[in-house]
């Protein structure tokens, strides 16, 4: 009956009484450490869990940056390429490539210089 009571996780004491008198206190202490032993494993197991989802939020975020650092790779390259294009228009605007009617007759203009006139 003690047994059953044991099986079953369930701790009283008159289970411990009964396992006392059949076993004696080294029984008592083999059973008390064997129960102790069980709740350590639980606590073992939930902690394992703990650390397993833990790493696995680790992962992810070594792959979410991986992917954070290949998307702003990309955006460095198009503000790059608009960069470039934008420099590209303000110059043929100041050129004047695009309309024939209106380009500027390119005239060299010299500048005073302090104490030359």
């Amino acid at each position: 009956m003690g047994g059953w009571l044991l099986e079953q996780g369930v701790v009283t004491l008159t289970s411990m009484i009964e396992v006392l008198k059949y076993y004696g206190p080294y029984g008592l202490l083999l059973v008390i450490w064997w129960l102790d032993a069980r709740r350590f494993d639980a606590i073992l197991k939930e902690h394992r869990a703990y650390m397993d989802e833990l790493r696995m939020n680790y992962n992810n975020n070594v792959k979410l940056v991986e992917d954070y650092s290949c998307v702003a790779k990309d955006l460095k390259d198009l503000v790059v390429l608009n960069t470039q294009a934008m420099t590209n228009l303000t110059h043929d605007i100041r050129e004047n490539q695009y309309c024939p009617q209106l380009r500027v007759h390119k005239q060299r203009v010299q500048v005073a210089t302090e104490g030359k006139i």
